[in-house]
């Protein structure tokens, strides 16, 4: 309930909670999309000389917070224009050449890592005015919406930045897998072509079926927006892993990550259902230079057209 609270409070607005959940993994349904500071009390909530101390350590990281906090820092005009860019490890490339050519332009970036909390804070700040526009490389959190993988942002996703009229530039960057825990890979995906990218995680290949919901989601999204977008699509790859080989479940090659069919599926579901803006295929790699370079050059004529 304090979390709730303190998350529908401003960005920047100083924020701590003590709990021993702040160990746990439950800490990104509490913080979500804020920026609440998660203060492990190490014991339970009783006072004793470990416990107490955590608390002064929080309360005087309040104090320091409240004293540099300014309201202003958040407000439009001190400040560049501020470029949302969502990113992943697949997608770095792109990520990293597309920041370069904003800034070079005068704006200030700020990443999103595309693993469920960073989607929701895009979408939070876009609505609460505090971008300019959005650089979306990065869609991947609607594949695991899709197929209820580890890495959702919600219903939410691909729909502030429309609301509020800003100009988009739209990717499937990373849409060629959800993810899910090692070991926890719900049965009917069993038989499905995987790459366990660390300990944890475990990439699953998208299906054409699944790419044909995704193109039909996406365009139902962008159906709804405001502003001017325009989504770019790299037809050589979505992601740094089609140059991977896939495996099954039990560690075994199953043939490669590319599969430039099921991809294709996107880009005829999305000219089926989308009724506005622009699309683009390109014959390229998302982390071809040549494609980080269009979705900055056209980034820059949606604004200018809105300038």
């Amino acid at each position: 309930m304090a979390c709730s609270l303190m998350r529908a409070l401003p960005p920047l607005f100083p924020k701590a909670m003590v709990s021993p959940v702040a160990a746990t993994a439950a800490v990104q349904w509490y913080v979500a999309e804020s920026d609440i500071a998660m203060f492990p009390s190490i014991g339970d909530i009783s006072m004793n000389r470990i416990t107490r101390a955590v608390m002064e350590n929080a309360a005087r990281s309040v104090a320091a917070m409240a004293r540099a906090y300014s309201p202003e820092k958040g407000v439009a005009g001190r400040a560049p224009p501020l470029v949302g860019v969502s990113s992943f490890g697949g997608t770095a490339a792109c990520v990293e050449r597309v920041s370069e050519a904003l800034i070079a332009r005068g704006f200030e970036v700020i990443l999103f890592h595309a693993s469920g909390p960073g989607g929701r804070a895009l979408e939070s700040l876009a609505s609460l005015g505090e971008l300019a526009g959005v650089v979306d490389l990065t869609t991947h959190e609607l594949a695991d919406l899709a197929v209820d993988g580890v890495y959702s942002a919600g219903e939410g996703r691909l729909r502030a930045a429309g609301e509020a009229g800003l100009p988009q530039v739209v990717v499937p960057g990373a849409l060629d897998h959800a993810n899910f825990w090692v070991g926890s890979v719900p049965e009917r995906f069993r038989e499905r072509r995987f790459f366990q990218y660390n300990a944890q995680n475990l990439l699953m290949r998208t299906s054409a079926g699944e790419f044909e919901a995704l193109g039909r989601m996406v365009a139902q999204r962008l159906n709804a927006a405001k502003g001017p977008f325009a989504v770019l699509i790299p037809m050589r790859g979505y992601s740094e892993h089609t140059k991977r080989m896939a495996h099954d479940l039990s560690g075994a090659e199953a043939g490669p990550w590319a599969q430039p069919e099921a991809d294709r599926e996107f880009a005829a579901s999305l000219r089926k259902h989308l009724h506005k803006g622009r699309i683009e295929e390109m014959d390229l790699h998302i982390n071809d230079p040549e494609f980080a370079d269009a979705c900055a050059r056209i980034f820059f004529e949606l604004m200018d057209a809105e300038a």
